[in-house]
């Protein structure tokens, strides 16, 4: 079972939206541009690139969307398409526009993958470390409407994050994040973006944006912030020194 809600009212949503059909938009005058200029436009190749390219960007819509992680594979499959162009025509005399146009097609699909490679979209989640008790993700608790319960925080970056928990939230939902460690005691409002349900048995992803009012509450979250990478490293150093 896999099943993914967003927010219809995100604003990073909104943000890579624009990013990807501007991305869209320069690839394809590219294509016809060289076309064009190398008086292919009637050849077969032209034919399979143009259409091939519309199949391509209709499958990325389509992994934006609903979150699917062929969105990776994709991008760089583009991404070597891009390279390969550009690396030819540097060696060419043809237009310098198709240059300028290639470079600002890479420029937005590298905007495009540093945007959903937020929590909210895509968390950084270390699947490949089989044994928890390893694993970088700290445990911390969420208060709803007084009700506590344990979950722990996967991924974070800058005001967003990533909660695995087995509670049923909503989207819109405010909850409070709170995490102990040590001396440190820090609670924060944040809300619910985004919902991914992977696997029955597993915890629930919620991409979780957290409010900013004040600048305590900016302290709060950058502390929040460097104790999870001090427990990361931590974490990763245990791993070796017990298998040394």
């Amino acid at each position: 079972m896999k099943k993914v809600l967003t927010d219809t009212n995100l604003d990073e949503k909104q943000r890579v939206w624009f990013v990807y059909f501007l991305h869209v938009f320069t690839t394809i005058l590219y294509i016809i541009l060289d076309g064009f200029y190398t008086e292919t436009m009637l050849s077969f190749w032209f034919l399979v690139t143009f259409v091939g390219s519309l199949f391509v960007y209709r499958f990325l819509y389509s992994s934006i969307k609903k979150l699917f992680y062929s969105y990776w594979g994709l991008t760089v499959f583009i991404l070597l398409f891009l390279v390969k162009n550009i690396i030819a025509y540097s060696f060419s005399d043809l237009n310098s526009i198709l240059i300028w146009l290639l470079l600002l097609s890479l420029v937005t699909l590298f905007m495009s993958m540093y945007q959903m490679s937020s929590p909210i979209f895509y968390p950084r989640v270390q699947w490949w470390e089989y044994d928890f008790r390893y694993r970088g993700d700290i445990k911390i608790k969420v208060l709803r409407n007084e009700e506590e319960s344990n979950a722990r925080m996967s991924d974070f970056f800058y005001d967003v994050g990533c909660i695995e928990s087995f509670k049923d939230f909503k989207i819109g939902e405010t909850i409070d994040v709170v995490f102990k460690y040590e001396s440190y005691h820090l609670n924060l409002k944040s809300t619910v973006k985004t919902i991914r349900k992977i696997i029955p048995g597993r915890p629930i992803r919620y991409g979780v944006k957290f409010s900013l009012p004040d600048e305590q509450t900016k302290h709060d979250l950058k502390m929040m912030r460097k104790l999870w990478v001090n427990y990361k490293n931590v974490k990763f150093r245990e791993k070796f020194q017990n298998q040394s």
